[in-house]
């Protein structure tokens, strides 16, 4: 994947954050989009009746929310509000987050969480919004929400009312820890070769766990098959965890199992690498995907194999670089889901493909 191309998520979290900014115009709130500015780490500026706010948007594919992620988001918001001490920090999101988890956040560090819920009593008001805010949900989640959209006309009015009595407060803690930077850093102190491959490999076991450990089990390394002919980097298994991109990989490849190969070269991998891997794959047992984490990515002709197992056999190979592992911790880390950036490279290896 070409490295300007950016992840279906963020372009869907682009549209979302302009549907947020009619919804709170729409509610009286005058809105600053700070978003493409890096350095200030959140989304809007927003402002009512003298009572200022800084909001960080956030979308998950799942209707409930992914209480992890969302703890992440609150975190790094709350790194933010150190600096902005004179407003309220806001986070929105798409999904549901039980009330008793909003509850604790607020009184432990002083943030607010709008979930799908307040969304819908912000635009009860509005038809033309309602049926925006209920069309990009159903796209997002595939499947309809109205469990979260029928609410009280009086909803709205006392959401806005609470926003307004909020008192700004100035907590201290951590809501959870934040290892992504630093894991990113030990990887990219590894040196390429085989003299460091153990260390690549560990490093990138663990990495793979802080990423994934709620979505897949086993983790059982230096696997062989029962004749001793393949022994594959890392097995994983799917661990069944409701709607999410590995349930997607179970559904979609007929693959319970995923393996995982480590290949710290300091070129680029070859074709060969590709085919080596294939080998390892086999679906009658449930075992038709492998990801493939270089030290330095893929050369054009290890993409066209790839393309050409998935046409030929229906086996899934995925090239991961160093890089897209630090952007997948960096993901993690902002409360961005990072099986996104896997799923990107899915999409493009399925829509590129040629008969």
């Amino acid at each position: 994947m070409e490295e300007n191309k950016r992840l279906d998520i963020f372009k869907t979290y682009e549209e979302f954050e302009v549907l947020i900014a009619e919804i709170l115009k729409f509610n009286g709130f005058t809105v600053k989009d700070v978003s493409r500015n890096r350095d200030i780490g959140y989304d809007l500026d927003i402002t009512k009746n003298g009572k200022e706010a800084i909001v960080e948007i956030k979308i998950q594919r799942n209707k409930k929310a992914r209480i992890d992620l969302v703890k992440r988001a609150c975190q790094q918001l709350f790194f933010v509000h150190k600096n902005r001490r004179d407003t309220i920090p806001l986070l929105i999101i798409s999904s549901s987050v039980n009330k008793a988890f909003k509850n604790d956040i607020f009184k432990n560090y002083g943030i607010v969480i709008w979930d799908i819920r307040e969304l819908f009593a912000l635009v009860i008001h509005s038809g033309d919004l309602y049926y925006k805010l209920e069309e990009f949900l159903f796209k997002l989640f595939g499947e309809p929400v109205e469990e979260y959209s029928v609410v009280d006309t009086k909803v709205s009015s006392t959401l806005i009312q609470d926003f307004l009595n909020t008192r700004i407060t100035d907590k201290e803690g951590e809501i959870i820890e934040l290892k992504g930077k630093q894991l990113c850093s030990e990887l990219s102190d590894i040196d390429p070769g085989r003299a460091d491959f153990s260390k690549f490999e560990k490093k990138c076991t663990e990495i793979l766990q802080y990423l994934f450990n709620n979505d897949l089990e086993l983790w059982k390394d230096q696997n062989s098959t029962l004749d001793g002919l393949h022994r594959f980097d890392l097995l994983c298994r799917v661990r069944p965890s409701g709607k999410n991109f590995w349930e997607e990989i179970l559904h979609d490849f007929k693959s319970r199992y995923i393996i995982f190969e480590y290949k710290n070269y300091s070129d680029v991998i070859n074709q060969g690498e590709i085919y080596t891997t294939e080998k390892y794959l086999f679906t009658t047992a449930l075992r038709s995907v492998a990801f493939i984490i270089a030290k330095n990515d893929g050369h054009v002709n290890s993409y066209k194999a790839a393309s050409g197992a998935l046409k030929e056999a229906g086996k899934l190979i995925v090239i991961i670089s160093a890089k897209d592992l630090c952007k997948m911790l960096d993901m993690k880390d902002n409360g961005v889901e990072p099986a996104e950036l896997l799923r990107a490279k899915i999409d493009d290896l399925l829509i590129t493909m040629s008969r």
